[in-house]
């Protein structure tokens, strides 16, 4: 049972979303330098002192980190809907094919099902992109109960979620909230990173 002891929680902008101020990421060390029960006991860790939001990338150990991460959750079995889980699309995990970076609607839609499976998660509850795809503006997207992309034609909907690129120097292109489950979710930018993680809890 997850105990959120003293954390200070905040909203993810819009998206009604509480995350703990701090997360904990698998970066290249998990999968990489790091595998097996260390991953676990350093989620647990993190989780006996009220972390609750997770984080990876498809191209973090080319992929191993999802892995590792996704392996360590099953084996800890905490109820999904009591931890925030993300990860970032946008570099791919080493492949040369052309169609397996950048932020294509279909990198997006085959990177994130990828990502899934090295998880073996249902859904994530955010994706980040990675970085801004200069090739492709992407503007708003959706996916239906089996994760297939649409375009949204109402990017500024009050029931849409999103999030920026997490690269600090580049536009603020998003990629967004994606729930491979339940109902279809449009995601959208909005305006500002400061907005994004606001103060309001």
């Amino acid at each position: 049972m997850y105990d959120p002891k003293d954390m200070v929680f905040r909203h993810l902008g819009p998206t009604g979303l509480k995350v703990s101020i701090f997360s904990l990421g698998g970066w290249l060390t998990y999968g990489g330098t790091q595998k097996g029960n260390i991953v676990k006991e350093c989620l647990q860790a993190a989780w006996d002192n009220g972390i609750n939001t997770f984080d990876t990338a498809e191209t973090y150990a080319n992929g191993e980190s999802e892995i590792e991460m996704g392996n360590a959750l099953k084996e800890l079995k905490w109820p999904r809907d009591e931890y925030v889980l993300t990860t970032k699309i946008f570099f791919g995990t080493g492949r040369k094919e052309p169609n397996t970076k950048g932020l294509s609607k279909k990198h997006i839609v085959e990177g994130l099902k990828s990502s899934l499976k090295r998880m073996d998660q249902p859904y994530v509850d955010v994706v980040f992109a990675h970085r801004p795809d200069y090739a492709y503006v992407v503007t708003s997207i959706s996916t239906d109960a089996t994760g297939h992309s649409q375009y949204c034609q109402h990017s500024h909907e009050g029931d849409c979620r999103g999030l920026h690129s997490n690269h600090p120097h580049e536009p603020r292109l998003l990629l967004g909230n994606i729930r491979m489950v339940c109902n279809a979710e449009c995601v959208c930018s909005f305006p500002s990173f400061g907005d994004t993680l606001s103060d309001r809890v």
